[in-house]
C-alpha cells in the first residue's frame, strides 16, 4: 500500500515521546480538548493524548477520512486541484472534531467538548503546527523501505 511512514510503534521513541508530549501541552492548554492525535494521511495513529490504542486507531482512520472528504469537495465546487484543506470539521450533540493537515503525510486530529470556543481550537491547532510542521512530516513508506533496506 502506498501512503506514509509504518505504525508510531516503528518511530524512534524519542520522536514519539516529543510528539506525545506536545499533544499533551496542547491540550492541557486548550479548554475543550478532550482528545488530541497526529496520525499518518493513510491512518495510522502516530502519537495521542486523551484516549486508549484501540480508540486512537479509530481516530486516525476518521481523521484520514475527513481529510480525503474534505480535499475532494474543492474540485466540486470548481476550485483549482492545486489549492489545499486547511481543516475539516464536524459537529455532533456532544462533541466536534477537527482535522487539519500538520505536515507532508501527517494529520491533527482533536476533539472537543461542544462548549468549547471552535475559533480558539482551530487557531491554537494551526499555532501548534506551524511551530513544529518542520518535524511532523512523515516520509512515504517506500522511501523508509529505501533508508533502512528493507523494500521488497
Amino acid at each position: 500500500m502506498s501512503g506514509t511512514a509504518p505504525h508510531a510503534a516503528s518511530m524512534p521513541l524519542d520522536r514519539r515521546g516529543t510528539m506525545t508530549f506536545l499533544l499533551e501541552r496542547f491540550k492541557d492548554a486548550v479548554p475543550g480538548v478532550l482528545v488530541a492525535e497526529l496520525a499518518t494521511t493513510d491512518g495510522l495513529p502516530l502519537a495521542m493524548v486523551g484516549m486508549d490504542k484501540d480508540s486512537a486507531e479509530r481516530l486516525a482512520a476518521v481523521g484520514a477520512g475527513m481529510h480525503s472528504l474534505g480535499r475532494g469537495i474543492g474540485p466540486v465546487l470548481g476550485r483549482d486541484r492545486k489549492s489545499h484543506l486547511k481543516q475539516a470539521f464536524f459537529e455532533t450533540d456532544t462533541e466536534r472534531v477537527f482535522s487539519m493537515s500538520a505536515a507532508e503525510g501527517t494529520l491533527l486530529t482533536v476533539i472537543t467538548s461542544v462548549d468549547a470556543d471552535p475559533s480558539l481550537t482551530g487557531h491554537e491547532m494551526t499555532v501548534l503546527v506551524q511551530g513544529v510542521r518542520a518535524h511532523l512530516a512523515t516520509p512515504t513508506r517506500s522511501a523508509t523501505a529505501q533508508a533502512t533496506g528493507d523494500e521488497q
